[in-house]
């Protein structure tokens, strides 16, 4: 289904069914189950987005402990403790934003913040969920086990206590998804949402409670975690605010065409969105505008305007990994869900059929934060005796490393398109599914499409040979705006909201 489709349908539910009412021991659980419900449609099981299931993660977890515990003790002197007298600045990363910069793993968009609180003289705690990438670029306090710790706890209580749980009209929701998508949407499913979301709330509200912050910012707040850390903060009365971290827009169901928003607000969703532009502005307020706690700011891309003004801490890659002579250079970038046979295949095709026509290209394959440890199963794919393919150094250096040395891009629908965009690199799109995502960039001319291995051949090298952008006075702007941002916040005054 394209995510026109989907939030079609879903804003059908909104209007016919009372999901406002929805809610397991008092939490309010609408917008657990509308972001859940539209990843599953779309297919990727593996977005931030989608609830945890518990058999398939049981042996990961088990892994993921043994994993956390070597790294925590071989980067233990990077423990940090929260300060004792509190601090005014509290962040939550989401355990995937990591790039690393010169040999330690910098969070791309809340070690930008820590670096200008730094800078400011402002203290602040950084909480780091999942295994961590080793070694850190700055401090933090690792809560993955404890995270693990509940996630566990909710599935064995799931199957032995049942939830006070109000969901009318759930019968006709249930019905209506089968028919409309196949997907089957058990009630057990919402319940234990609803419980790990309430679990994970209470271990951010100790946190809270100790560093007492007077902001609290967040990457990706549509998961378990996030949410819980939304609700932590909505009761503890302190702003939240989610850090955009990729695409969004009226068709990213965490972001757009909310149908049912309460005055007060949902208690799982962040106060305040940090936007890169106006147009993901836009479309949060087209929602929010009636609603009296949720409101997007326009931030920037705080790391990406650091790259652009030549500020950001970025290594420029060794001279032995840039292609030479009349090489030019293809940027694939693949995400979790969209990386299946169908899609490997064909650009495993593409591959072979531009090597076969003479063009002198150099593939480089970026795999998604969240797919790290597939490099060996990517590669496999991807095999073949024409075209050279590399994998590892473009899937672990940062992305604006090597943006500078790309000639053109190729994704089925990532966000990596934007940032392209920022550097002067045209994307071609193999997905009517990215084409409706990125609208504005195909409406410009800076995105095409093409469906299949011959089209992509021939739309390669027409996006090729943009101007590049370089040092720009608006970098410098956008990076000063984002730093009087962070300031307004941390001090905590409330910044102006533009209409």
């Amino acid at each position: 289904m394209l995510s026109s489709d989907i939030l079609d349908f879903i804003n059908g539910l909104e209007r016919r069914i009372p999901v406002e009412d929805w809610r397991i021991e008092g939490l309010r659980l609408w917008p657990i189950v509308r972001i859940d419900l539209a990843f599953r449609c779309t297919g990727t099981s593996a977005s931030p987005g989608s609830l945890p299931r518990p058999l398939g993660r049981m042996v990961s977890e088990a892994r993921g402990c043994l994993r956390h515990v070597r790294a925590a003790w071989s980067d233990r002197h990077l423990r940090q403790a929260a300060p004792p007298g509190g601090c005014p600045v509290l962040l939550l990363s989401d355990g995937y934003s990591f790039a690393c910069l010169h040999g330690r793993y910098y969070e791309r968009f809340c070690d930008p913040i820590r670096d200008h609180l730094r800078d400011q003289g402002l203290a602040n705690h950084f909480l780091t969920p999942a295994v961590p990438l080793v070694p850190r670029h700055s401090p933090s306090e690792l809560i993955g086990m404890r995270l693990r710790w509940l996630w566990l706890r909710n599935i064995l209580v799931s199957r032995l206590a049942s939830s006070v749980a109000s969901l009318p009209g759930f019968d006709d929701f249930q019905n209506a998804v089968r028919a409309t998508t196949g997907v089957v949407y058990p009630q057990r499913r919402i319940e234990r949402a609803g419980r790990l979301v309430r679990a994970y709330a209470d271990l951010f509200r100790s946190h809270l409670d100790r560093i007492r912050p007077k902001v609290a910012f967040l990457v990706s707040y549509y998961n378990p975690e996030g949410f819980g850390f939304n609700l932590a903060c909505r009761e503890a009365g302190i702003p939240s605010v989610d850090l955009q971290h990729g695409v969004q827009g009226d068709l990213h169901p965490a972001y757009g065409r909310w149908e049912k928003t309460p005055h007060d607000g949902w208690e799982v969703l962040p106060s305040y969105f940090w936007c890169w532009s106006e147009v993901e502005h836009a479309a949060i307020h087209r929602w929010s505008a009636t609603c009296a706690t949720h409101r997007p700011l326009i931030g920037g891309n705080l790391l990406l305007d650091r790259a652009r003004a030549q500020v950001g801490p970025f290594p420029p890659l060794p001279v032995a990994a840039v292609p030479g002579g009349d090489v030019r250079t293809v940027l694939v970038t693949l995400q979790p869900g969209f990386d299946g046979q169908g899609e490997l295949a064909l650009i495993r095709e593409t591959i072979g059929l531009a090597c076969a026509e003479g063009l002198r290209f150099t593939w480089w394959i970026r795999l998604h934060p969240c797919m790290g440890g597939q490099e060996t199963r990517i590669r496999a794919a991807l095999a073949s005796d024409k075209g050279a393919i590399e994998v590892d150094m473009p899937s672990s250096v940062p992305l604006y490393s090597l943006l500078p040395y790309v000639d053109v891009h190729l994704t089925h629908s990532s966000s990596t398109v934007i940032e392209a965009e920022a550097f002067g690199i045209g994307s071609v799109l193999f997905s009517d599914y990215g084409r409706e995502l990125f609208a504005k960039q195909f409406a410009s001319g800076v995105a095409v499409l093409a469906e299949s291995p011959p089209a992509i051949v021939a739309a390669l090298v027409p996006a090729m040979g943009r101007k590049r952008a370089g040092v720009s006075s608006e970098a410098h702007v956008a990076v000063a705006r984002a730093h009087r941002l962070i300031d307004d916040l941390a001090h905590g005054r409330i910044p102006e909201v533009p209409t």
